[in-house]
Formats: C-alpha cells, sequence, structure tokens
C-alpha cells in the first residue's frame, strides 16, 4: 500500500499539533539551500537507506520532492522500513499555496 498523500496545506496545519511530524526534504542541496519547508531536514533520496537509524519512530514523517516521484518513492521506502510515512505533495505546491519558505542550510 502506497504511502498516504498529503496537501501543502495538510502539512502546514499538522505542524500546529502536540508532536508535529518530521519532515524530509529529498531534493538536491541546491534545491534545498534555495528553498524549503521551515525546519525540514535534508535527506537526499539516495542517501535515505543510509540515514534509516537515526530516524525517529515515535511520529511521523512526511517526505517531500519538487513535485515529481522521488518524495513518493521515499515515503514507500520508510513505510516499507516499518515508518509511519507519508508523503506531500512537492514543494512548488508549498510555494503556490503561499506558505512560508525557509532558505539556506535551515535545519
Amino acid at each position: 500500500m502506497p504511502a498516504k498523500r498529503m496537501t501543502a496545506e495538510e502539512l502546514n496545519q499538522l505542524f500546529a499539533q502536540p508532536n508535529p511530524p518530521l519532515v524530509i526534504d529529498v531534493r538536491s542541496r541546491e534545491k534545498y539551500e534555495a528553498g524549503h519547508v521551515p525546519g525540514a531536514v535534508h535527506i537526499p533520496a539516495a542517501q535515505l537507506e543510509i540515514a534509516l537509524a537515526d530516524l525517529p519512530r515515535d511520529r511521523a514523517i512526511v517526505t517531500y520532492c519538487g513535485g515529481g516521484t522521488s518524495g513518493p518513492r521515499a515515503a514507500d521506502f520508510l513505510l516499507a522500513h516499518g515508518f509511519d510515512a507519508r508523503v506531500m505533495a512537492g514543494f512548488r505546491w508549498w510555494e503556490k499555496a503561499g506558505l512560508p519558505v525557509e532558505t539556506g542550510g535551515g535545519a
């Protein structure tokens, strides 16, 4: 079963919850530094397997890419490894929704 998809607005609402999700940006370092969801950590899709041991199992994880396929693939990968994983539509939809954007190295 594929990971649950959510909109940018739905993800933004989750930040107000007591235990907000960990958000992972799986795009390139350059795209991440140019703009990302505030508080998102950068883990390129190709390095996700290496990072598994460091990811929390006590909260949801939401992945996203620019709007293609690497975000959904990353969420499906995490789901297959027992994580509560979801995927946001893509960073371009975050921007289109007019939601805040963080630049630089971020989190």
